[in-house]
C-alpha cells in the first residue's frame, strides 16, 4: 500500500514493478542498427522495415526455424536468436533474394541461411558494442541450460528475464509483395543494471531522442 503522505513507498513500488528493467538507449540502437545492416547485407531486392523494439515474457516458438547463439558481452552473457518461418526462408532462396542458388531449398540450406544471418548479426553487434563499451571480457561466463519442448512449441532459456525483441518486415520486390516477418531477440542470463555499462566516448553512435528509454 501507499498514499500521498508516503512518496518513498510509491517510488519503491514503481522502481520494482515499472522501472526494474534496464536496457540503455545506446544498446537498443546498436541492436536495431545491427539487424538492419545484417538483413540488408544478406538479402537482395528486399525493402526492410523495422518495428519498435518490445519485450516478451512468453517462451512460445511462434516460427518454425530458430537459430540460437550463446554470446558474451562486456556487460552480460546471454543468447541471440533469429527466427523465420520455414516456407518464408524457402521463398527467399527460390526467388534469388539470398546468396544461395535458387534450387538450394533443402532444410540444410535453410539452416545454413539462418545460421549465416545469426553469425553476421552477432559479429556486427559485438563490434559495435566494443566501440561503445570496450572489449573487457573479465566477466565470468554464466552457462544456463536451454530447454525445448517440441510438443508444446516452447523454449526456456533457464531464467525469467524478458526477451528483448526486434521484428523486421521484409518486402520482396514483387508486383504484389507479401511481407515476411523475421525476428532477432537477445536474452540475458541476468537482469542488467546501470553499473554494468561503462560507455566509451564515441561520436559514431549517437542516442536518438525519438526512442524512449527502456529503463
Amino acid at each position: 500500500c501507499y498514499n500521498a503522505c508516503d512518496p518513498a513507498q510509491l517510488k519503491k513500488i514503481t522502481d520494482s514493478f515499472l522501472y526494474g528493467l534496464f536496457f540503455p538507449n545506446r544498446l537498443v540502437h546498436i541492436l536495431i542498427e545491427a539487424g538492419q545492416f545484417t538483413l540488408a547485407s544478406a538479402l537482395k531486392n528486399c525493402e526492410i522495415r523495422q518495428s519498435r523494439p518490445f519485450l516478451v515474457y512468453d517462451y512460445s516458438l511462434a516460427t518454425e526455424l530458430t537459430s540460437i547463439l550463446p554470446v558474451q558481452l562486456p556487460f552480460g552473457n546471454g543468447s541471440l536468436t533469429f527466427s523465420i518461418n520455414h516456407q518464408d526462408s524457402i521463398n527467399l532462396i527460390a526467388n534469388e533474394h539470398t546468396a544461395l542458388e535458387k534450387d538450394q531449398t533443402s532444410i540444410d540450406h535453410c539452416n545454413q541461411f539462418i545460421s549465416e544471418i545469426t553469425n553476421q548479426y552477432w559479429g556486427k553487434v559485438r563490434r559495435m558494442c566494443e566501440m561503445a563499451y570496450g572489449s573487457d571480457q573479465s566477466r565470468a561466463p554464466v552457462s544456463i541450460p536451454i530447454i525445448v519442448n517440441h510438443k508444446m512449441n516452447y523454449i526456456n532459456f533457464g531464467n525469467h528475464t524478458p526477451q528483448l525483441c526486434f521484428r523486421f518486415l521484409l518486402i520482396r520486390d514483387y508486383l504484389i509483395p507479401e511481407g515476411i516477418s523475421v525476428e532477432f531477440k537477445i536474452i540475458f542470463n541476468t537482469l542488467l543494471c546501470p553499473t554494468d555499462f561503462c560507455e566509451l566516448p564515441d561520436d559514431q553512435i549517437q542516442d536518438d531522442e525519438n526512442f524512449e528509454s527502456f529503463s
